[in-house]
């Protein structure tokens, strides 16, 4: 009988060790009952299994991650051939839903990894179906000084992000924005307060927006770079922009726009009134006009800026507004917001045009967590977790 019982509990504890035991305050992972996110580790713990990353979640309250001290960014990839960080080659992407609940994340910390993997974050890569929304991002400081695709909230995105804000302090090497890295898929009524740098392609919102769709969003931050450095895009490939502005600090040497450093896509409803200093190809509006489309947009001419709206032009077409009077931006009788969507801009007469959507959101009630709550600081163990720890003790005895 001991013998039984004994080689019993080590087959089944050989079974649940290989089972991650990351587990959170509650939920199945389901559309109708995701995942409830009390913690920080919990919130850590969406990277550490594969299924979690095709999971749902929603936050149950504000979290001060602080007391991690390297946060391991959600989802992996491109991997390219080489993703040593989220093991092996495989790209791992987050493909799940996550509902911020209208509630903040706050003191991120990614530093310091040596590696050539893409996708820095809080969310490292992001596929369609993918969702983040509804979330703020505040204090967050990520600093991969070789990195490529880095952002506060996604490093690499494909998939969708909206109702988002990030207050950050971003370093990368290349692609680097305060919120998105790079972006090939959605971003829409979002924003960055940040302090981005790096060497190219870097934007106070996105890096690059490539094949992207980048709707009804800001930045208000201060951009460092060399070249292809955007107020709100660093460089943009056939990608979209409307219903968007900046008012940024710009920094670097060339190719630099109040808006967007690099152009190839198109831009409607959309204005700039930001600083900028470089010394060759620099625009209020658009450093470098490959091609695209740009209609219905202005840039504020101020003694800071250059009197060029586009700093060397290529191709395409364009319908650029300026003027050197700021209240001239206020009546919505001058061109070009007399075009604009009172539905989606907010026009008070007496200031800068802002967007509807951009008002304070009272947090709904939260969810109330079920079984397996963890305590703040320490992983959630689930019933697996129970078991193994029974089958130890029976084998200590017997």
């Amino acid at each position: 009988m001991y013998i039984f019982i004994k080689t019993f509990f080590m087959i089944f504890l050989s079974l649940t060790l290989v089972i991650p035991l990351y587990s959170f305050s509650g939920g199945t992972g389901s559309s109708g009952t995701p995942y409830i996110i009390s913690t920080c580790v919990e919130l850590e713990n969406i990277s550490f299994s594969d299924s979690n990353l095709n999971s749902n979640y929603i936050l149950n309250n504000n979290l001060d991650c602080s007391s991690i001290l390297n946060f391991k960014p959600i989802g992996g990839g491109p991997c390219d051939g080489e993703c040593n960080l989220f093991g092996g080659s495989i790209d791992k992407p987050f493909i799940g839903d996550f509902n911020g609940n209208n509630l903040e994340i706050s003191n991120i910390e990614i530093f310091n990894y040596t590696t050539t993997d893409d996708g820095w974050g809080l969310f490292g890569y992001i596929v369609s179906p993918g969702h983040i929304y509804n979330l703020s991002l505040k204090y967050v400081n990520v600093n991969i000084s070789d990195g490529n695709s880095v952002g506060g909230l996604v490093g690499n995105n494909k998939g969708s992000i909206s109702n988002t804000m990030t207050i950050s302090n971003i370093l990368g090497e290349s692609i680097v924005g305060g919120l998105v890295g790079n972006n090939y898929g959605n971003i829409s009524n979002s924003y960055s307060i940040s302090t981005v740098s790096g060497n190219s392609f870097v934007g106070g919102l996105v890096g690059s927006n490539t094949y992207g769709n980048i709707l009804n969003s800001y930045s208000i931050s201060t951009v460092f770079g060399d070249t292809e450095l955007g107020g709100l895009v660093g460089d943009t490939y056939q990608g979209d922009i409307s219903n968007s502005y900046s008012v940024s600090d710009i920094t670097g040497t060339g190719l630099i726009g109040g808006l967007v450093g690099f152009n190839a896509g198109d831009i409607s409803n959309s204005y700039s009134i930001s600083n900028i200093s470089g010394t060759i190809t620099l625009g209020g509006l658009i450093g470098y006009q490959y091609s695209g489309v740009i209609t219905n947009s202005y840039w504020l001419n101020t003694s800071n800026n250059l009197n060029v709206s586009i700093g060397d032009f290529i191709g395409g077409s364009l319908d650029i507004y300026t003027s050197t009077n700021l209240n001239y931006f206020y009546d919505t009788l001058n061109s070009p917001i007399d075009l604009w969507d009172t539905s989606i801009w907010n026009f008070t007469g007496t200031g800068l045009a802002g967007h509807v959507w951009d008002v304070p959101v009272t947090p709904p009630s939260t969810p109330t967590p079920s079984s397996g709550v963890s305590v703040s600081g320490l992983p959630s163990f689930g019933v697996s977790s129970v078991f193994v720890v029974f089958g130890l003790i029976l084998i200590f005895l017997f």
